[in-house]
């Protein structure tokens, strides 16, 4: 049997070259990392409009002959898999052998002059003669040892402030490496060369620009300062800087620092009104707020498989209103004209940015969906119950990673991240970060807006209007003045009269949310139960064809069996919206919970799951009856979801219902898996919205995030409470106490 060897065509190049890497700020993101590589301190672009020359230099370490011939001319080949630390010291950007092809991508005919310790060293190739129908071996580059200096090398460049400051730094550094490209495949015009510089200017986090830095000549440019891209931002404004780590044992710290408002002289005062924490006043004060957490609680995983990482983001508003302003004691940090290329979150890799990720004008802007987060909750700061959610152009900052996270790895175009399950769980714990900063701010929100309405004339406002129609009416006055009142107390009612109808309008939606929750939960168990009917019926049919009509009459029997079971399922949704429950009247909290679990009853015998109710008092309380049933519907649902994924031996669920001092006490229980770790410590996170931590077989996240959110905000509006303190110590099990007024 004879051994044939694997042949390459030359288009192999094209294809990972000029096709591989899309666009040209991408080549050319690909030709500096390869100078950050080298070590060196320095990188230098030109681009000569009038010869259409491109030129990318560096005052690294150069290549040797052996370097050339081993590595940068063979494919797939680089000395970087072997060891990812440059020999000073830096972990590499690169490895997969495939960057240099990048020259292909900005130009035809390339030249290289590279300066190492023992000598210096002429390449050059035409990328056009890796054509179709030869081998890749057949193609060939010029190389030679040669006494070329910088200044010769580069005798028709036009701008010789250019050639004469490279050449100062490559003699400083006594190496480095030279390629002048021209037949280039693009026009540079103005808009190319902005794309260019923008890309560059975010290529390399600001941190880094004492270390390494990206300057960009061209035929005008006279001075080292109009050319330099990379600038240190020594103080950047913000309303709220956070700080992340995440170790690679999984252990992670959050660091909040609030820097939005100022209450002045009224510090004091407002601390004490809106009974803020003795914590809160060092937050307030500049002090960090310090969370500890890991990734294995965060994103419910038993190991950590993304590795270490870090990041810092920062919060600012686009705009506020003077109203705004004086009820949240916003301070005037001025941060609306931030230019939009800075905005979006962005990964670095070792010091160089992942593209594009967080590039504004990119699909990959937005590329952890946060404005999708917020048009899902548009909530204010300020909503009781609701969650405010951060803009993707309100938050901009720097994600690091390194080539130590194995699960994170590039594309082989370089134009994003393999999408693994490290990369998702990396998603997620960045989304819990932010999560956590929306809480805060939201707590704060919340206290001051409360201390706002405390202050707020508005209600003695109304109250003195009544007092004024009132007496004007009992003096039996008819003037223009008591006209004027009448108007006044009319708009004020019109304005009433609108405010609940939305209320109600509000109320009504949350009804059919519960409804879509509940079609959620029991999709699986209904499409089982149709399956099953229309087999049952298939095979009466076929008895029928063989006249075998007992069998006909048995399987039919069956179906209509079958059918029954659907009952109870339209019973606990369609009915649950009709008309005569959208009416508030005093009604027995006994017959409510009745007519709830009965339906549940009958749906849950398959299940093995029981619902004890037998300690529940005969209560009168005036309510929509739809609501306090969507309270019990949502229990319920998440009770059916958690036995799910928890097998005990007598699943049941207990209901208790009593009143004390005209309060009454509803507990709620079940013997399912209870809160994960994740709530164990602050289980009142459940009740916001969108706060889920439901996950299908492969570790995603599939809850809505709405049923405890419903049942938060029903309760509140009853002016009720909820106390899921019991679950902080139980092993198993979810426990709930609703107090009603």
């Amino acid at each position: 049997m004879a051994k044939i060897p694997f042949n390459v065509d030359a288009n192999t190049a094209r294809l990972i070259g000029r096709q591989n890497v899309a666009k040209l700020d991408g080549a050319i993101i690909e030709l500096i990392k390869n100078t950050y590589d080298a070590d060196a301190s320095k990188c230098f672009l030109y681009y000569e409009n009038s010869t259409h020359t491109f030129i990318i230099a560096d005052n690294g370490c150069g290549m040797s002959e052996k370097v050339i011939i081993e590595n940068w001319m063979t494919i797939g080949r680089s000395t970087k898999t072997i060891s990812h630390k440059s020999s000073g010291g830096r972990v590499q950007t690169g490895e997969k052998g495939i960057g240099r092809f990048a020259l292909d991508r900005v130009g035809d005919d390339s030249k290289m002059l590279t300066i190492n310790r023992k000598n210096k060293l002429l390449w050059s190739v035409k990328w056009d003669s890796f054509n179709f129908g030869k081998s890749i071996t057949d193609v060939t580059a010029d190389l030679e040892e040669v006494e070329l200096s910088t200044l010769e090398f580069l005798k028709d460049i036009k701008n010789k402030f250019f050639v004469e400051t490279l050449n100062e730094f490559i003699k400083s550094s006594k190496t480095g490496t030279i390629f002048v490209v021209s037949d280039l495949r693009d026009e540079w015009n103005e808009p190319t060369l902005v794309r260019i510089k923008n890309a560059i200017k975010m290529l390399v986090p600001s941190e880094y620009s004492k270390l390494f830095n990206v300057y960009f000549f061209e035929e005008n440019t006279d001075t080292l300062d109009k050319a330099q891209l990379i600038t240190d931002n020594d103080e950047i404004r913000y309303d709220y800087k956070i700080d992340f780590k995440v170790e690679s044992s999984g252990d992670a710290t959050i660091k909040i620092i609030r820097n939005e408002f100022d209450f002045g002289g009224k510090f004091d005062d407002i601390i004490k009104g809106c009974s803020f924490t003795d914590e809160d006043r060092e937050y307030f004060n500049g002090k960090a707020k310090v969370i500890k957490t890991s990734i294995q609680k965060e994103c419910s995983v038993s190991e950590n498989i993304v590795g270490a990482f870090s990041g810092v983001f920062y919060y600012f508003k686009n705009s506020f209103s003077e109203k705004d302003k004086e009820i949240y004691f916003y301070k005037d940090n001025n941060l609306s004209n931030y230019n939009e290329i800075f905005t979006g979150i962005k990964i670095y890799r070792d010091g160089f940015r992942v593209r594009p990720y967080g590039e504004f004008n990119t699909s990959l802007y937005d590329w952890l969906m946060l404005s999708y987060r917020k048009n899902k909750s548009p909530a204010s700061i300020a909503h009781p119950t609701g969650a405010w959610r951060v803009n993707a152009n309100q938050i901009m900052g720097s994600i690091f990673i390194s080539r130590e996270n194995k699960g994170i790895e590039d594309q082989a175009n370089r134009e994003g991240i393999i999408e693994s399950r490290a990369y998702e769980i990396f998603k997620e714990f960045i989304i819990y970060v932010i999560k956590e900063f929306e809480s805060d701010r939201q707590y704060v929100g919340r206290k001051l807006n409360l201390y706002s309405k405390k202050n707020s004339d508005t209600q003695s406002f109304e109250e003195e209007l009544n007092r004024q129609i009132n007496k004007q009416k009992k003096d039996g006055k008819n003037s223009s003045a008591h006209l004027d009142l009448d108007r006044v107390k009319s708009a004020f009612d019109e304005k009433n009269e609108k405010i609940q109808f939305l209320e109600d309008e509000n109320k009504l939606l949350r009804t059919l949310a519960t409804t879509g929750i509940l079609t959620n939960t029991y999709i699986h168990e209904i499409k089982g139960l149709n399956d099953k009917l229309g087999l049952k019926i298939a095979t009466a049919l076929d008895y029928f064809e063989e006249k075998d009509f007992d069998n006909v009459g048995l399987k039919l029997n069956e179906a209509y069996e079958l059918s029954r079971q659907f009952a109870p399922w339209f019973n606990v949704t369609i009915d649950s919206v009709g008309q005569d429950r959208r009416k508030m009247k005093k009604l027995s909290l006994l017959d409510c919970i009745n007519n709830v679990t009965r339906s549940w009853v009958e749906a849950l015998k398959s299940k093995n799951i029981t619902i004890d109710i037998s300690e529940v008092e005969d209560v009168q309380f005036k309510c929509f009856e739809y609501e306090i049933e969507s309270i019990f519907h949502n229990l319920i649902a998440n009770s059916k979801a958690s036995f799910d994924s928890h097998r005990v031996a007598k699943k049941f669920i207990k209901i208790t219902l009593r009143e004390v001092k005209g309060r009454i006490i509803i507990n709620y229980c079940d013997n399912g898996f209870g809160l994960t770790e994740k709530y164990k410590k602050h289980p009142e996170k459940i009740l916001e919205a969108f706060e889920s931590d439901k996950r299908d077989q492969n570790g995603n996240l599939i809850g809505t995030g709405m049923g405890m959110w419903i049942i938060n905000k029903t309760v509140s509006e009853y002016k009720g409470r909820i106390d899921l303190s019991q679950n902080i110590n139980a092993e198993s099990g979810f426990y709930i106490t609703i107090i009603l007024n």
